[in-house]
């Protein structure tokens, strides 16, 4: 048996190539949590505990096998597989799978729940809604055209943008990170110029360093903005659902008619004229929606280096993808991942940023015991300088985690971290994911759920089939192309 030297996580491809569809192993047996899938015929371990990759030689394999019997006894299946392999053989394998988390401990049925203190709050990104407000009226949007859950109109001043500033310097360490969001907030331009200038001079004076972000439609952006972006090397995600006839079911301007006319033309100067850091698109995948191919083959045309695809998290039920159509997303997800992995085969990176990002994190090695960052290494700071879970709770009172005046609720912050660990959420702890998903999203929780502390059960089958394809596709980058992972994962975990 081998650990690969890096983790991984993924779904299948189309008819699923070389690969075979998994075998999910849920906490049975003698086993912890575990995934056993193959590669080109050759067996792999994925251990939930650890998110830990084994390539299993055929002794471990026979193990694993009789471990996860519903009746195992570590001495029957020792004894099992001791008779064809022979004693030594067998008890070194146990062994190994034991130090490996693969085996429960002595005495118990369950992997024993470990809470741990709430994780370390060094801030690392800072999310500044510049602009509660929106030049557009998207039917799914989740901040309810940029005024969110407070439902009030506002622009962050230049005060609050730089003390949203000082707090990310204040409780971070090294390097920092600063998005600017909406509603629009390209409809507060000139707090966005001040603030990134703010930030750099602030950088400079402290001998740190720090980097901006903005989420944007597009629709307000000229040549003298783009240049601006570049020169000061802004990244841009742009919010965009794919060619008109499919962008403007849902995407649309104030009084109804359809943005592609309008933001079109300016995310095209975007894309020629901002140079200094690759454009990724965003497209949200609601009811009716599901061709991701036709979509990524019209972004890449256009001139986008990523495209990233998230499914709708509307609480609105004609919004909703059923199941029908998140297998079809995700059949169509299995033939990206094809002609990403074809093109990985030949040392060429291709944007397909949902499965890219989940081999960067895998290669990381992370273990999640929460669903994402939020109210860990970020924070977000509302237009009237209130502090939030994340963006998608700016006004939430709920989620809310004091202000810029009078400092982070700390002791607030810290309860809702305990209360939203993984290890709380009952059906996660069968589940060989536990701590890659963790649960999945507050905000999408909250609106499915009712409860950001809740799992986001609804779509459990959906993130185990994405993640089989992830595991699979990276665990072959692994074991034959090294070098691209050296080239194009590696170097984006040291850039972080």
């Amino acid at each position: 048996m081998i650990a690969l030297p890096i983790a991984a996580g993924a779904l299948g491809q189309g008819e699923r190539g070389p690969y075979v569809p998994a075998e999910p192993l849920p906490a049975r047996g003698r086993l912890t949590p575990v995934l056993r899938y193959l590669v080109a015929g050759k067996p792999y371990l994925f251990v939930g505990e650890t998110n830990a990759i084994l390539a299993l030689d055929s002794v471990s394999d026979d193990l694993v096998a009789e471990l996860g019997r519903d009746d195992a006894t570590d001495d029957a299946a020792l004894a099992a597989v001791a008779a064809s392999h022979g004693r030594d053989a067998a008890r070194s394998a146990f062994r190994e799978l034991a130090l490996e988390r693969v085996v429960l401990p002595p005495g118990m049925s369950a992997v024993p729940r470990e809470l741990g203190e709430p994780p370390r709050f060094p801030l690392k990104s800072v999310v500044l809604n510049l602009a509660q407000g929106c030049n557009l009226s998207c039917s799914y949007c989740f901040a309810d055209e940029g005024l969110y859950h407070d439902k009030t109109y506002g622009m962050m001043d230049s005060a609050t943008a730089r003390s949203g500033i000082d707090m990310a310097f204040e409780e971070g360490e090294g390097h920092v990170h600063v998005t600017f969001f909406g509603g629009e907030p390209t409809m507060n331009w000139p707090v966005l110029v001040d603030a990134v200038r703010y930030g750099e001079a602030l950088a400079l004076e402290k001998s740190r360093t720090i980097d901006f972000s903005v989420t944007t439609n597009g629709a307000l952006l000229t040549d003298e903005r783009i240049a601006f972006l570049a020169s000061h090397r802004v990244g841009v995600s742009v919010s965009l659902d794919g060619p008109p006839d499919l962008n403007d079911r849902h995407r649309a301007m104030k009084g109804g008619r359809g943005s592609s006319d309008i933001v079109l033309p300016r995310i095209r100067r975007l894309l020629e004229l901002h140079q200094s850091r690759p454009i990724g698109v965003r497209v949200t995948l609601a009811a009716g929606n599901t061709d991701v191919e036709r979509i990524f083959d019209y972004m890449l045309d256009l001139g986008f280096y990523e495209v990233g695809f998230a499914p709708v998290t509307s609480a609105r039920a004609d919004l909703q993808l059923p199941a029908a159509e998140l297998l079809a997303i995700l059949d169509g997800f299995r033939r990206l991942a094809d002609r990403t992995m074809s093109a990985a085969r030949e040392g060429r990176f291709l944007g397909f940023s949902n499965l890219v990002n989940t081999w960067q994190e895998l290669h990381e090695g992370k273990i999640k015991s929460h669903g994402c960052g939020a109210g860990i290494g970020l924070l977000s700071v509302g237009s009237q300088g209130g502090l939030y879970l994340c963006h998608r709770f700016t006004g939430s009172e709920e989620h809310g985690f004091g202000s810029l005046e009078a400092g982070i609720d700390q002791a607030a912050r810290a309860d809702f971290l305990k209360a939203a660990h993984v290890a709380h959420k009952d059906p996660c702890q069968t589940c060989w994911l536990k701590h890659t998903c963790a649960g999945g999203c507050y905000h999408e929780a909250w609106e499915r759920q009712g409860s950001a502390l809740a799992p986001n059960a609804h779509y459990c089958d959906y993130m185990r089939d994405w993640m089989e394809l992830a595991l699979a596709t990276y665990t072959e980058l692994a074991e034959h192309h090294p070098a691209f992972i050296e080239r194009h994962l590696a170097t984006r975990v040291r850039k972080k």
